[in-house]
């Protein structure tokens, strides 16, 4: 008896490890039509870092100021309209970066987010979840143009992975990334409330506020009414301009369904819903933090109105422990699969939100093993029963 059911898991882990071979081969494949075959790579080389890098430049009356925006990128061959909605906060972090030359700085911008994300991976999700990294369009595309995504991504997993240890300086790392992107780590106070991480939410909510405060001093409160300004102005702009066919929130998912007014809104709705019951139920029944990561980063994309694929690129921590985990619930490895294959579509999160949830539905967070950075692909069935 106890032969046959070890029989079984050895089946179960080589036929885990080979459809995560599969995902692998597939994801490579689409990274190298879509990006490098069907898309002039050039055009949009640092596209992303050069607005950081030009607002950043810009007078302080300005940085919110979309002709002044476009006069400088043009200076810099940029043909497109582009527009600059991000935090003073992310002024502030930039302004070394801004005494640089260009493309200097954005090489220094691009290894700092490599570095910080692929060990905060390597720690949270094992070794194996490095193989999926060179394959994936979303990290392709967050590295080529110069994102901060890859930087905050690497915040909010370090602070996942520091969390039962040291939740202090893991609620500096989520307020850290909460101020380079807000709606990156939108959900991380209701994370912290399901786990009761009480120390982490008051050190995250500290190091906001004082950061606040020092850029409300340095940098005067007329940047901040203009950010405001700027963030109620985005959704008319992305709109206008069809970005919102680009998107992959519950939003975007609205426009490319045709979908308005009451439709709308309960579609909104419901996403936000979704993103909010993966995050609170996945922080109350699994311990494990690439998990938890993928919980806060596909809960924040399904609340907030916009955002780009390369904005799933932190969903792959998660999304490669699914497939390399043995005792992973069958039924979310098909979720797994797309967040890596294809981050490209509307749908992508919601399918994601669902496989995450059902593969930590009902099961205790003990029966999650500690990760480890050495832990192998094809490592021994957990004694735990895998569920259904």
């Amino acid at each position: 008896m106890e032969r046959s059911k070890a029989s079984e898991g050895v089946a179960r882990a080589d036929l885990q490890r080979l459809l995560f071979v599969a995902t692998l081969g597939l994801a490579a494949a689409i990274v190298t039509w879509f990006i490098y075959l069907s898309v002039p790579v050039a055009s949009w080389l640092g596209a992303d870092f050069r607005v950081f890098w030009a607002a950043s430049r810009l007078p302080g009356g300005m940085v919110y100021d979309q002709a002044a925006l476009m006069a400088a990128l043009v200076a810099l061959g940029e043909t497109g309209l582009r527009a600059f909605v991000s935090p003073p906060t992310l002024l502030l972090a930039m302004k070394p970066l801004a005494a640089m030359p260009m493309w200097a700085a954005c090489a220094i911008w691009t290894a700092l987010g490599l570095t910080l994300f692929i060990s905060a991976v390597e720690r949270s999700a094992g070794r194996p979840a490095l193989l999926a990294l060179p394959v994936a369009p979303a990290f392709h595309w967050a590295v080529i143009a110069g994102q901060v995504t890859l930087i905050v991504g690497g915040l909010i997993h370090w602070a996942l992975v520091l969390l039962s240890r040291r939740p202090t300086a893991a609620g500096i790392l989520f307020a850290c990334a909460a101020l380079l992107k807000p709606q990156a780590a939108l959900l991380v106070p209701v994370a912290l409330i399901a786990s009761r991480e009480w120390r982490a939410l008051l050190s995250a909510l500290a190091a906001g506020a004082t950061v606040g405060i020092v850029s409300l001093l340095l940098q005067g409160p007329p940047l901040w009414f203009g950010w405001l300004e700027a963030v109620a102005d985005f959704d008319a702009l992305i709109r206008s301009n069809g970005f919102i066919a680009n998107g992959i929130t519950p939003a975007a998912l609205s426009h490319s369904a045709g979908l308005g007014g009451s439709a709308a809104l309960a579609t909104a709705a419901g996403g936000a819903l979704l993103g909010l019951a993966c995050c609170w139920h996945v922080f109350r029944r699994s311990d494990d933090p690439a998990l938890r990561g993928g919980a806060i980063v596909c809960g924040s994309l399904l609340c907030t109105p916009y955002a780009l694929p390369y904005e799933a690129a932190s969903l792959l921590p998660a999304a490669a422990l699914l497939l390399t985990r043995p005792g992973v619930r069958r039924a979310s490895l098909p979720a797994a699969a797309l967040a890596i294959c294809f981050p490209f579509s509307p749908t992508t999160p919601i399918i994601f939100a669902a496989g995450l949830l059902w593969a930590v539905w009902a099961k205790p967070s003990s029966s999650w093993p500690e990760p480890s950075s050495s832990e192998p692909l094809s490592s021994p069935v957990p004694s735990s029963p895998a569920g259904p």
